[in-house]
């Protein structure tokens, strides 16, 4: 008998103007892969290489259906920035896989829900 290995949506990254702000959406599986693949389109730094860039006011995380350790560190370090000034990112649509994740790390107080 094979071996059969279950592989969901590739991960995307992609980061979108909102108003005053800017909403990072990611959906499917944010692994290593879908991190390197967003360093490799954004080089220098990313999200945080401009610091007149405007700040991520919001994470949609509504079409995640796996998020890894590194898809985790992504998150927190594109959204430092915002939290250094003194406001929490909004968590729009946050699914199961992410939410778990986030929850088993202790890393929620670090977003807001959105309303």
């Amino acid at each position: 008998m094979g071996e059969f290995l279950w592989r969901g949506a590739p991960g995307r990254i992609t980061v979108e103007a909102d108003g005053v702000g800017r909403v990072l959406r990611l959906s499917g599986e944010i692994d290593t892969a879908a991190v390197a693949v967003f360093g490799e389109q954004h080089p220098g730094g990313g999200l945080e290489a401009d610091p007149e860039a405007p700040l991520i006011t919001a994470v949609d995380l509504s079409a995640v259906t796996f998020l890894s350790s590194a898809g985790l560190s992504f998150l927190i370090r594109a959204t430092r920035r915002s939290r250094q000034a003194g406001q929490l990112p909004a968590l729009r649509g946050l699914a199961r896989p992410a939410r778990q994740v986030m929850e088993i790390a202790g890393v929620t107080g670090m977003f807001c829900s959105a309303a």
